[in-house]
């Protein structure tokens, strides 16, 4: 997603919020849809989306909000004096698990049933940066890390294990490599294994992977993994 349909998106998601901070979810929900049918499939300025929230929001909850503060909230600077920062605690949970597990709790022990992709994206990158092989194996053994079917987990384990000579990881990697394209996953993955000292990897990985990469990757990569083709 790209240009003025990014543009929109992020307009028509934090006029969203906005509403839903100011006017209770209940309002949000019920506003939102007329909003995004009536941008529908066309571009808009700031200063569109200031008349139309002058029309329905302004109108209709200017109880809540005055035009000053719709103002200070689009052009200001930071956030507006009124607003709330969201608060969560979905995390707690997996800072909990970490703590748990470095403590000794086996990993089997650990209630993950529950977790969605953040949730192991951050456990995995809360982990401390030096891990045994006997730690990264439980991990790998209990949750099947090195064969997820999900990239961004896939990316975030094969980059602890790179850095801890994880080797049982490599056959995956190599695969995950060659069939992945996107410069979010592959660049930072052939960056851990430079680090790591992986070079004769890198080589037999890089020279079967690069003819599927787009051109604008390959250009970076081979400058950065000096590759000659």
């Amino acid at each position: 997603m790209f240009g003025k349909e990014q543009t929109e998106l992020e307009v028509v998601l934090e006029y969203g919020r906005l509403k839903e901070e100011l006017v209770a979810t209940e309002l949000a929900e019920q506003n939102l849809p007329a909003n995004v049918q009536h941008f529908a499939f066309e571009a808009i300025t700031t200063e569109t989306f200031i008349e139309y929230a002058k029309q329905t929001l302004l109108v209709e909850h200017g109880d809540k909000l005055s035009e000053a503060e719709l103002l200070e909230w689009v052009y200001g600077g930071g956030m507006p004096d009124w607003f709330t920062a969201p608060v969560s605690n979905s995390l707690d949970k997996v800072e909990a698990a970490i703590e748990s597990w470095l403590q000794g709790t086996p990993a089997s022990s650990l209630e993950t049933d529950s977790w969605r992709v953040h949730h192991w994206q951050y456990f995995l990158n809360s982990l401390p940066e030096a891990l045994s092989q006997e730690q990264l194996m439980e991990l790998d053994e209990c949750f099947n890390l090195t064969q997820s079917t999900n990239a961004e987990i896939a990316c975030d384990w094969f980059r602890l294990a790179i850095r801890n000579h994880y080797d049982p990881v490599l056959p995956a990697l190599s695969d995950y490599l060659i069939r992945i394209g996107r410069g979010k996953f592959v660049r930072p993955l052939y960056s851990e294994l430079q680090i790591a000292g992986y070079e004769t990897e890198i080589k037999q990985i890089y020279s079967q992977a690069r003819v599927g990469y787009h051109p604008s990757i390959v250009v970076q990569l081979d400058k950065s993994l000096n590759f000659q083709s």
